[in-house]
């Protein structure tokens, strides 16, 4: 995993960008080196204090939790759910029930009163629809309640879950080779975290390196340390020319 994860890292980088530092080192030369070989120095710097104070550590720690949660809990959860939406759907099956004989009954209140009069006719619907209101009043109360009672069986449910898995992650026992064993993983994943970070971050590097080379190449221009690495420059190349040439004689004689 870690391999295709360090892939990626290394496939974003555009494959125009080190056509872009070798024009940079051929118009600037050892500024151009120098300049990125301090950009590099503070980046990796930068990735190393990011990735050991625990910056990313808690976010992954947050993320395992309640991947881990609710991972471990998802029978409780879909119980508590389910067992939710039933008793809605039951506390909606009443409150409909309710509005239904209301309305039954106002509507025989109000033939009753048509019969007798005008009169009691408007009494009796007015008596009717009161009576319709508190139903449906009634029936969207024992909805809301039933709601709320499955929302909180949910969050309770989650809860516990993630309270398990601390209680278990906590008392988990490790051996004197195991805890050894886990310190070195740990550097070795800070290490890898670190060099990941400090491969994305290559367009970032070339870009500042791209816009602090003339600067630094102004600066260094005629001084001490622009001729000195210039002569090691010149010294490298003349050597590696002689050591092309004996090698050629020798492929010679042996031939």
């Amino acid at each position: 995993m870690f391999r295709q994860f360090l892939h990626g890292a290394r496939s974003t980088k555009n494959p125009a960008e080190p056509s872009r530092f070798r024009k940079l080192m051929a118009e600037h030369g050892p500024a151009a080196m120098l300049t990125y070989s301090a950009v590099s120095a503070a980046s990796i710097g930068s990735c190393y204090v990011a990735v050991s104070s625990g910056v990313f550590e808690r976010v992954k720690c947050q993320l395992l939790s309640a991947w881990t949660a609710a991972a471990t809990n998802v029978d409780g959860v879909e119980t508590a759910f389910t067992q939710s939406i039933k008793d809605a759907e039951a506390a909606v099956i009443r409150g409909i029930g309710s509005a239904e004989k209301g309305i039954l009954l106002g509507i025989e209140q109000a033939e009753v009163a048509i019969k007798e009069g005008i009169h009691n006719t408007e009494e009796a619907i007015k008596e009717g629809l009161h009576n319709t209101e508190e139903a449906i009043k009634e029936g969207i109360h024992h909805t809301e309640a039933a709601i709320k009672e499955g929302i909180h069986n949910t969050e309770e449910a989650f809860k516990e879950g993630i309270s398990n898995t601390r209680t278990a992650v906590e008392h988990m026992g490790f051996s004197d080779g195991d805890r050894e064993e886990s310190l070195l993983s740990g550097h070795g994943a800070t290490i890898a975290a670190v060099w990941v970070a400090h491969n994305v971050m290559f367009p970032v590097r070339l870009g500042l390196t791209a816009a602090l080379t003339p600067v630094v190449a102004s600066k260094m221009k005629g001084s001490r340390l622009d001729v000195l690495i210039r002569r090691v420059t010149l010294a490298g190349q003349t050597k590696l020319g002689d050591t092309r040439v004996l090698v050629s004689k020798f492929v010679g004689l042996r031939k």
